[in-house]
């Protein structure tokens, strides 16, 4: 048997992932930093809205309440979202759901987002501790 054609083989893998390595380029995707946001950038932000949802599903922006707990279409949320995204260019919506709140409702809701074309939307948690100090009350 003769190993000088195995040496010939071994070499020109060698030589084949030596320069297959050296010949692909390390590629850096720019990632901005977070910094301080300038006046102009600043102003360019949107303003957000809050909507809490209560557990006896009444919906609350700003303290005013809208649509009744029975509604699943929420027209007057939705005529509000959609006035709201008329009005700023990429608006936010938080959504603020007690902790017993149905998850048809919270889906309402997010519909409701839906129609008026939001897209970015996000939910406030309530701290666990919070959440306890309420469970306590409630059974006193």
């Amino acid at each position: 048997m003769q190993i000088a054609p195995l040496v010939d083989v071994v070499f020109q893998l060698l030589v084949f992932f030596l320069l297959a390595s050296s010949l692909r380029s390390d590629r850096e995707l720019p990632t901005p930093l977070p910094g301080a946001a300038s006046k102009e950038i600043s102003e360019k932000i949107p303003t957000q809205i809050e909507i809490e949802i209560r557990n006896d599903n009444r919906i609350f922006i700003r303290k005013k309440e809208y649509d009744s707990p029975t509604s699943t279409e929420l027209p007057q949320l939705r005529q509000l979202l959609k006035e709201y995204a008329q009005f700023f260019e990429n608006p936010m919506v938080i959504l603020l759901p007690e902790n017993k709140v149905s998850y048809q409702r919270v889906i309402n809701v997010l519909d409701a987002c839906f129609a008026a074309k939001i897209s970015r939307v996000s939910f406030a948690a309530t701290p666990l501790s919070e959440v306890a100090e309420e469970e306590m009350e409630l059974e006193e």
